[in-house]
């Protein structure tokens, strides 16, 4: 009678060692995953400093290319797909604004709640003389972020309707996004 409860006893330990080696193998393919999602992060915010780096070294078309190039590997990175629409403002093509609100439009599909994409759109469509569109994006741009809205920012978008000067209506939060792109 002793032998099969030592059986039992030693197929219930093989068994938990089973189950251990399963949960061990779950938690090493988790963290695998999370390592995978931290690596990308930290290649996407390798792209971003590089050519922001490159753009504050007056190389835009260079910075551009390795935006273009990071999203080829990346392409639903919400920041790197925003850092590079605000790289293409700074082109001195007369489509840029068109492509930058492209890319700002394809931020927000990413990441819906991306206050400073809506809040970039807010401005190019008031540049544009597009008012309605612009007062939209801004008012989104409040929902997500309190901050953006200043009474010059309301001054700006609902007061006239002259085109906007983008300094005039810059926030600390706006020039603090900027410096994390």
């Amino acid at each position: 009678a002793r032998m099969p409860v030592e059986d039992t006893a030693l197929e219930t330990t093989e068994a938990e060692k089973e189950i251990a080696a399963v949960e061990e193998e779950d938690v090493q393919a988790v963290s695998a995953e999370q390592q995978l999602q931290i690596d990308a992060r930290k290649s996407v915010d390798a792209i971003i400093v590089h050519g922001n780096e490159l753009i504050q070294e007056g190389q835009v078309y260079t910075a551009l290319r390795r935006f273009e190039e990071g999203l080829l590997v990346y392409p639903e990175s919400p920041a790197l797909r925003y850092t590079f629409a605000k790289a293409v403002l700074q082109e001195e093509y007369a489509d840029n604004r068109e492509r930058a609100i492209e890319h700002f439009q394809r931020t927000i599909a990413l990441q819906p709640d991306h206050p400073y994409a809506h809040y970039d759109l807010a401005v190019i469509y008031h540049e544009l003389g597009q008012m309605e569109a612009a007062q939209s994006a801004y008012q989104t741009a409040i929902t997500y972020n309190p901050e953006v809205q200043t009474a010059q920012n309301d001054a700006a978008f609902f007061g006239s309707n002259e085109s906007v000067n983008v300094e005039a209506i810059a926030t600390p939060e706006v020039e603090a996004s900027k410096k994390l792109i």
